[in-house]
């Protein structure tokens, strides 16, 4: 019989893949990564946390990567707006 610990591991590693799998649509039409999402809504869901540093500490990411991930996603130039629409969308549970 597997331990809590490693129930809770499986149960976490699952959450995460339905998590990811949520944002499929949004990945797909915006070509921005998961890692890219994750330092987005971070940023927009905690407005006085907007540093590499804030979004590393909080993310458990490394600083680089979340500058490589706001410089990625400032490239692709996917309008602001329009993720917003997509993201009120998914947060419903609609499909895109």
């Amino acid at each position: 019989m597997p331990t809590v610990t490693t129930r809770l591991l499986r149960f976490s590693r699952q959450f995460e893949r339905f998590y990811e799998h949520q944002f499929a649509p949004l990945l797909e039409r915006t070509g921005l990564t998961m890692r890219e999402i994750h330092v987005l809504l971070f940023l927009a869901n905690n407005p006085g946390y907007d540093t590499a540093r804030d979004v590393a500490e909080y993310r458990g990411l490394v600083k680089s990567q979340v500058s490589q991930a706001v410089e990625e996603a400032r490239k692709g130039a996917f309008p602001l707006e329009e993720l917003h629409e997509m993201l009120d969308i998914l947060y419903k549970g609609e499909e895109l």
